[in-house]
């Protein structure tokens, strides 16, 4: 069977199920088997001139390709982990929010509270991994994660061990963030 044939029939029997007609071929209405060819030759001729337009020695294809601003993606660095720890652990991790965080990351990082939420994101998921904790709910001020050796964040997280301890200053996030 030639290769058009057996696509007319597929197309018949798309056609009939639509129709909600669950009949054999034979049975099928004329005028609709008609509509059905002519809807095939119409096919067939645009898939031929797409072929020849794709073949011909002219063709140049239009290709369009986005490219994100190199703004969208940070590279966190030493230096930049260190003051968001330092932000963080200044604040408290329990109920901290990225919009917080935006507030006091230097501007020089070009930021946005997107960016930064994403990595809280991944710092409470290592803290929660480095503590062993079955959810963020369980978080307390003074945990920071393990890998992180700075003093400062220690002094930091060691404040929130006393009970009476209520956060960081405005002016002392002012001077951890520079």
């Amino acid at each position: 069977m030639h290769k058009n044939s057996l696509f007319i029939l597929y197309i018949q029997h798309i056609h009939q199920k639509r129709n909600g007609q669950n009949q054999q071929f034979d049975h099928f209405n004329v005028a609709s088997n008609q509509n059905v060819n002519n809807n095939c030759q119409t096919l067939f001729s645009s898939i031929k001139q797409a072929n020849q337009v794709l073949q011909s020695k002219h063709f140049q294809p239009q290709i369009s390709i986005q490219i994100l601003p190199s703004s969208d993606k940070f590279l966190w660095n030493q230096e930049s982990q260190q003051i968001f720890a330092k932000i963080v652990t200044a604040i408290g991790l329990k109920g901290i929010k990225p919009k917080q965080i935006t507030k006091w990351m230097p501007k020089r990082f070009k930021l946005n509270c997107q960016q930064i939420g994403s990595h809280l994101q991944k710092y409470k998921l290592r803290v929660q991994r480095d503590f062993q904790l079955y959810s963020f709910d369980q978080f307390e001020n003074w945990m920071v994660p393990k890998h992180l050796q700075d003093p400062v964040v220690e002094a930091l997280a060691a404040k929130w061990l006393d009970q009476r301890y209520q956060g960081t200053s405005q002016a002392e996030l002012m001077k951890l963030s520079e």
